[in-house]
């Protein structure tokens, strides 16, 4: 099972392990399905009626261009790790770090029981589907990759339907690891929440913003008077004042 393991986990630094945020390493596809909920996640949420309203009235420059990006980045790890396994180099076939190719050793692994290849399939046969369904793979060649001309003068559409794409991917590797690992990739199935908390945060951030230009302070609230929080402020200025710390 290790040609599956290094796949999903990719490079990882042992001695992070401990303290980083992507335990499980930066090139694998694990790291990248959970990047790709999270940015879902952030999609979800900066389209909620309310936070829409608010960053299209307030401050449409930034927000559009946060939306963009935030849309652009999901679309591009999407196609990336939904290309075919293996690319021509020169005369050589060189594997690619794909869904596809972790669907190849996952059914050809012997050690994995036939109940386990059946649900994979399953959940990967879904996954294919509704990325063939929204054209992502024309989308990818003609206007994404390569800009061919005449397609992108003549089609008013971007893509298909891809609102169940992150779910059936994460679903998908979900079970992939579950099987390879044991455990539950947290960093996968809990990265939509994590989005969705960071588009909240780039909404607080608005708001405290559109307060400083209209001249309105933020309302006091009791927790910010307590000794503890003073203290703590207190502690993080005088830190940057001397080498002692909390």
């Amino acid at each position: 099972m290790e040609p599956l393991k290094e796949l999903l986990i990719g490079y990882c630094d042992q001695r992070q392990l401990a303290i980083s945020d992507r335990p499980i390493g930066e090139t694998g596809l694990t790291p990248r399905i959970a990047w790709i909920a999270r940015l879902w996640g952030i999609s979800v949420g900066l389209r909620r009626r309310h936070l829409w309203r608010f960053g299209q009235t307030h401050f449409p420059e930034v927000f559009g261009t946060y939306v963009g990006a935030t849309d652009q980045s999901w679309l591009t790890e999407v196609l990336r790790i939904m290309d075919r396994p293996r690319s021509n180099v020169r005369g050589q076939k060189l594997e690619n770090l794909t869904v596809q190719l972790c669907h190849e050793r996952f059914q050809s692994d012997p050690s994995v029981t036939l109940e386990d290849k059946r649900e994979e399939r399953k959940r990967y046969n879904a996954l294919v589907a509704a990325y063939e369904a929204a054209k992502l793979r024309d989308f990818r060649n003609l206007q994404m990759f390569h800009l061919d001309l005449a397609t992108a003068l003549a089609s008013p559409d971007k893509t298909g339907n891809v609102l169940s794409l992150t779910g059936l991917l994460v679903n998908w590797v979900d079970h992939v690891y579950r099987t390879a690992f044991g455990d539950e990739p947290r960093s996968v199935t809990h990265g939509c929440q994590q989005g969705k908390k960071a588009a909240r945060e780039f909404r607080q951030m608005l708001v405290a913003r559109l307060r400083e230009l209209v001249g309105k302070p933020r309302p006091n609230k009791k927790r910010f008077k307590s000794p503890g929080w003073n203290a703590l402020c207190a502690c993080i200025v005088n830190s940057y004042n001397s080498e002692s710390s909390c």
